[in-house]
């Protein structure tokens, strides 16, 4: 298992602005808390680079990792189990450590349950 990478940034009421250095690279993420404008949010999560990524299309996911591309029919959701691996310890007292970040879209409906046959059989974006 990995050890992953914390960084401490200086706190900024306006977490954008760390964000723009990253903007633009790879699979770039930014989740903002709402702080301060929110009473609910604690932290800000900025994120690059993955070391894989997973995207479904249909009943097929291509798997892109250590420069490698992967096809699989299997279960979108198994496959990111399985890319997760182990439970990683909690570390500098944040209340998670590690994960995936993405999101699954209405298209991977299709293969949980038989669904009526849609006009248009898949979307633009990917379904992770």
């Amino acid at each position: 298992m990995t050890t992953p990478l914390l960084s401490e940034l200086p706190y900024s009421e306006d977490s954008a602005a760390l964000f723009t250095p990253w903007a633009e690279r790879p699979w770039a993420v930014f989740l903002d808390s709402g702080t301060p404008q929110g009473r609910q949010g604690r932290y800000d999560i900025l994120a690059a680079d993955p070391y894989a990524t997973l995207t479904t299309r249909g009943k097929v996911t291509e798997i892109r990792s250590e420069g490698e591309i992967r096809l699989s029919p299997e279960d979108p959701f198994h496959l990111v189990r399985a890319y997760l691996g182990e439970t990683a310890q909690r570390q500098g007292g944040l209340p998670f450590c590690g994960g995936a970040i993405g999101y699954f879209g209405y298209d991977l409906a299709r293969r949980l349950e038989r669904c009526r046959r849609w006009r248009r059989t898949q979307s633009a974006y990917p379904t992770w």
